[in-house]
């Protein structure tokens, strides 16, 4: 907006969201060396100024004088020279430091830089050269050091090609002895865009090297923590590159002598990179990821987290035997894993739930609906359902539990009441279909529900004859209204797209004259 107004109110175009970051950061320079008369130094020194103070919740105007004493000295000149002495030019510093960082507010001595995250981010990488950059880390590491790795993390993400800032964090960290500098490398496995083929052999490049990098780091008990990390993040990126590597770098997380804590962060890695696996259907690969980490896990203590470990890596094993077919291992591990959860638990009560829910997704993935598979998992989760509701036993029942439940009933009624529409029982698939209808709706709405109900009706107008174009209008107009209360849903987004396909389906049918 500022920068169609700063062109005359016309149209503006850039060739990337940088250019239009280097005209804000441009006219904000114009504006600041105006306030100190075209004085360059004196506007460098606010930016290392605004820089620094930017990084983290502000800076005391003490901070500013003993951390950064040249560039204090540099505005305190210009404030001696500028203003009469006493109050009026410790009002006049304040006022020139909150004016250049746009600090509106009031009624302290603190420096607030009122910028957005991203414009910080560009005038750090615009302003600062190499010396510059090497001498402030050298201060912010000692004084503010995870805001300083958070901060250069974040420019590193954002602005992913800046090749001299990964120049200086590679050499920062090629010694293995700066810890920050380490932990600010890791930024450099992020998530990319890749928007051409350019930028995909670029950032494969990158990503090898990381790779090489983090596999040869000698691992001690100060950097262990950064080191299985490390490893981790290059798992992931290589798994997106499908490269044969990814298994390598698995094998060295699985390798690597944790002690403590990254025990159980070991296994959660293992356990992620097994879920990854089973839903890009590489099954067998999975399976070797979870013998080991059943081995991993062995080694730990008995603790609460050993035992939800246990159940998240059931649902891997639950989901790849629903691959392979193998219901009666599916049978012995469910009644197993029952017996081994304590539903008093909360945690535990969710991912037996989840275990169950998602033997159930994957029969529907799989069009395994044959009802004695199927029906395996969702009679289990609505004897939960009825157990906690009749007060049997002490479990938990909270909002996730719910949830997969209910997904598991939409699953479970959609077979079911395609059987009973095919064997001629048209009225009991409809009130099957209803009864679900009506217990979605009958519980709080939130955005998982929202999807549920949305995929209940799309169920409905594709089974009832009764449906009318009018009640059919009736439900999408339901569902764009959730959609605007919900819009990051993507099950509400892919039930209501159901809902406009079978909709359509429906209207269709009923253009074609009977014969």
């Amino acid at each position: 907006m500022e920068a169609w107004i700063g062109n005359g109110c016309l149209a503006v175009e850039y060739n990337g969201y940088k250019q239009l970051i280097q005209i804000v950061v441009k006219r904000e320079q114009e504006r600041i060396l105006g306030l100190v008369g075209g004085d360059v130094r004196v506007f460098n020194a606010l930016i290392h100024v605004m820089i620094c103070a930017g990084l983290a919740d502000g800076l005391f105007l003490a901070e500013i004088k003993d951390w950064y004493p040249e560039e204090w000295g540099m505005i305190h000149s210009y404030a001696k020279k500028h203003a009469v002495s006493g109050v009026q030019r410790t009002d006049f510093l304040t006022g020139l430091l909150k004016d250049a960082a746009q600090d509106i507010l009031t009624g302290t001595e603190k420096l607030h830089v009122l910028y957005p995250d991203i414009i910080k981010e560009y005038m750090f990488l615009y302003y600062l050269d190499g010396d510059d950059i090497v001498e402030l880390s050298r201060k912010l590491w000692n004084t503010v050091p995870e805001d300083y790795n958070a901060f250069l993390g974040r420019c590193l993400t954002d602005f992913q090609h800046e090749d001299h800032l990964i120049a200086f964090i590679r050499e920062q960290s090629s010694d293995y002895g700066n810890l920050n500098a380490m932990a600010v490398r890791q930024s450099l496995l992020a998530f990319k865009i890749i928007a051409s083929e350019e930028d995909a052999r670029y950032f494969l490049q990158r990503d090898l090297e990381e790779y090489k990098y983090w596999k040869e780091v000698p691992v001690t008990a100060e950097n262990s923590e950064l080191c299985l990390q490390g490893l981790y993040l290059c798992v992931r990126q290589l798994f997106g590159w499908s490269r044969q590597e990814s298994f390598e770098a698995i094998d060295l997380v699985v390798s690597f002598e944790a002690v403590g804590g990254l025990c159980v962060t070991k296994v959660q890695h293992l356990l992620e990179f097994a879920h990854y696996l089973i839903e890009k259907d590489c099954v067998t690969s999975a399976q070797n990821v979870i013998r080991k980490a059943e081995a991993a896990l062995a080694d730990l203590g008995d603790s609460e987290e050993k035992k939800e470990l246990y159940l998240s890596i059931q649902r891997e094993i639950i989901v790849s035997d629903v691959y392979y077919k193998k219901w009666d291992d599916i049978e012995k591990r469910q009644k197993e894993i029952t017996q081994n959860t304590n539903f008093s638990n909360e945690r535990q009560s969710e991912l037996y739930a989840y275990v169950l829910f998602s033997g159930a997704l994957k029969c529907q993935e799989t069009l395994e609906w044959s009802g004695e598979h199927l029906l395996m998992f969702t009679d289990a989760l609505q004897d939960y359902a009825e157990d906690y509701a009749a007060g049997r036993r002490g479990i938990y029942f909270n909002d996730k539990v719910h949830y997969y439940y209910l997904h598991a009933k939409l699953i479970s009624t959609e077979v079911t009441a395609t059987g009973a529409f095919l064997a001629g029982m048209r009225e009991i698939a409809l009130k099957w279909i209803d009864g679900l209808i009506d217990e979605i709706k009958n519980n709080m709405m939130i955005s998982d529900f929202a999807g549920l109900l949305v995929g209940a009706r799309a169920l409905k107008v594709g089974f009832d004859d009764s449906v009318t174009d009018e009640m059919t209008a009736a439900y999408l107009e339901e569902a764009d209204e959730l959609l605007a209360c919900y819009p990051d849903s993507e099950l509400l987004a892919e039930k209501t797209i159901d809902l406009w396909e079978t909709a359509y389906g429906e209207q269709y049918k009923s253009l074609y004259p009977e014969i």
